[in-house]
């Protein structure tokens, strides 16, 4: 009876997610907003391709519709292992009967039981060839590591293991996922979406040792016992050449030979493979250039030709079209616009325009063939008039760091992203104290000037005066330096003669004096003391009659 309702409950539980995914299906577009040239998918084919450091979404298509995931439950897998055992990579871990497990027909990596590897070298056997005894391997000793209980047998060890697979899962934010395996062989209680794989890869890849393993064609080892193991990738994106292909175009013989793989691409860097009747053809994949990477799920393809024809051109398509678009690198000003109001200040130190910029970097992943434009749309409560005019009005005081504007960011002409945008330096409307500091201003040039024609009027009066004094000195000769000299020359002139006119006169009022006086008996030294007066005044009477001419000239 119980078993019967348990029966029951999860058919109920798989009608319900069916349901789920249909409706999720029809209430979400199938292609992006901006349709670059990806590859045709088929209408039941559920898809995924975002850009791995931005999240964005470049391509979907049935992402949230119930799908079984095959061997890409090995990611899951992958990543419950290293909660326990991160720390032991180079410990050894033995294969034990849980490989007799192993569905017949399924990819191995050949383990037997006995052999010892180290955990390192189980990721290799893992997610190289999708070993499922691999998957056993790790799934029952991490369950007996986990409950401390190594006697727990097999097959209770796998159902423990599969619920720590749903709590990860879980823990990661997948709400239509659920295990019951480690390995990815159908069960109908076994499914995932695009949009969940999506998050376990992302995890996944966080790890060092998974990055390194996935992007490996070949993984070679020598297990404790002694016996050679070389495991292939089953990506073909990742291996350069393969030993066979058929007619068809299926790779018959994966591992490295003499033929060419034409699926094979360089920018290929993982992940995982999965097939099953049931799932399809299955895919985790990604890629990266100098400026571009990504990270895709292709779930229920229809063949190996189909899955990587669509996983190459998906590659090309966005590493050859898409890029990170850098609207604002948080530093540099994104506009700015003229006010034709700023203070007086900061018209006299030429701040009269209002820049803006972004507080942050803002980058987008866009597709290149398209039209990609900006607008910056100006906050109205700042700013008045129009924007096509160039200029516009501060309304209030802004502050540095305000937002006064919006980035608007338009590829194809659809909004793909919106920033705001803050000003980068705080700006005052003209006010009352410019109005004032003009009109000081004003007065103090006023006040210049005026002290400036004073002093140059003063200047003036006293050259006026001084050149007026030189003419009534000399009597003669104009203002400057050769009017001056002869002035002064024919002063000299003038002052001889006059001296010379009046010697005569004094000459005589001395003679009474001498008359009176007992007359001296003549020496020679008498002689000598009269006559040379009589040379001193012929000297000077030559002197004077030098100067005379010129006297004369100026009496007249």
């Amino acid at each position: 009876m119980t078993e019967g309702m348990n029966c029951i409950g999860k058919r109920l539980a798989k009608c319900a997610v069916c349901l789920l995914g249909t409706v999720l299906t029809i209430s979400l577009l199938a292609t992006p907003a901006w349709a670059a040239d990806f590859p045709a998918f088929a209408d039941n084919e559920c898809v995924i391709v975002i850009d791995d450091q931005s999240g964005a979404v470049l391509y979907q298509q049935n992402q949230d519709t119930g799908a079984y995931p095959a061997s890409t439950t090995k990611l899951t897998t992958a990543l419950v292992a290293l909660d326990y055992v991160s720390d032991k990579l180079d410990d050894r871990v033995t294969v034990g009967s849980e490989v007799k497990l192993t569905p017949a027909g399924s990819s191995v990596a050949e383990l037997k039981e006995g052999d010892s590897f180290t955990w390192r070298e189980m990721f290799y056997a893992l997610l190289l060839p999708s070993g499922n005894d691999a998957a056993l391997t790790i799934a029952v000793n991490v369950a007996r590591m986990e409950t401390g209980n190594p006697s727990l047998s097999d097959k209770d060890a796998i159902d423990e293991f599969a619920r720590l697979m749903n709590e990860k899962a879980a823990s990661l934010g997948c709400q239509h996922t659920h295990y019951v395996n480690p390995h990815g062989i159908h069960d109908e209680d076994h499914y995932t979406t695009a949009s969940d794989l999506l998050l376990i890869a992302q995890e996944a890849l966080k790890s060092d040792l998974i990055r390194e393993v996935v992007k490996n064609s070949h993984y070679g080892c020598t297990s404790g016992e002694g016996t050679q193991m070389d495991w292939y990738n089953t990506n073909w994106l990742v291996d350069e050449t393969c030993k066979k292909i058929d007619k068809d175009g299926i790779l018959v013989d994966e591992g490295q030979g003499d033929v060419a793989n034409p699926y094979y691409c360089a920018e290929a860097t993982g992940v995982k493979t999965g097939s099953t009747d049931q799932a399809g053809r299955c895919l985790v994949f990604t890629g990266s250039n100098d400026g571009m990477s990504f990270l895709a799920i292709i779930l229920h393809a229809a063949d190996q030709p189909t899955l990587y024809a669509q996983a190459s051109g998906t590659l090309k398509t966005v590493l050859g079209q898409f890029e990170r678009h850098v609207w604002s690198d948080g530093q540099a000003d994104v506009a700015d616009i003229a006010l034709d109001n700023p203070t007086l200040p900061d018209r006299l130190s030429g701040a009269t325009q209002l820049a803006v910029t972004t507080e942050d970097a803002c980058v987008t992943t866009v597709d290149t063939t398209q039209d990609i434009t900006t607008k910056v749309v100006w906050d109205d409560s700042y700013l008045a008039g129009t924007a096509d005019s160039g200029v516009r009005r501060l309304v209030t005081t802004v502050a540095k760091g305000t937002q006064v504007a919006t980035l608007e960011c338009y590829v194809a002409g659809e909004l793909v992203g919106s920033y705001p945008l803050v000003a980068t330096s705080s700006h005052t409307p003209w006010g009352t104290m410019d109005y004032v500091a003009v009109i000081a201003i004003g007065l103090i040039g006023v006040v210049v000037v005026v002290i400036i024609v004073s002093a140059i009027a003063r200047g003036a009066s006293r050259k006026r005066r001084r050149s007026a004094g030189r003419y009534d000195t000399t009597g003669y000769g104009g203002p400057g330096r050769n009017g001056s000299s002869h002035a002064q020359a024919h002063g000299s002139a003038y002052r001889a003669a006059s001296n010379r006119e009046a010697e005569p006169e004094r000459n005589r009022q001395a003679q009474p004096s001498r008359s009176r006086q007992a007359k001296p008996t003549r020496r020679a030294s008498d002689a000598s003391s009269i006559e040379t007066p009589t040379r001193q005044a012929s000297a000077a009477s030559g002197s004077q009659a030098a100067a005379k001419p010129r006297s004369r000239h100026m009496r007249q």
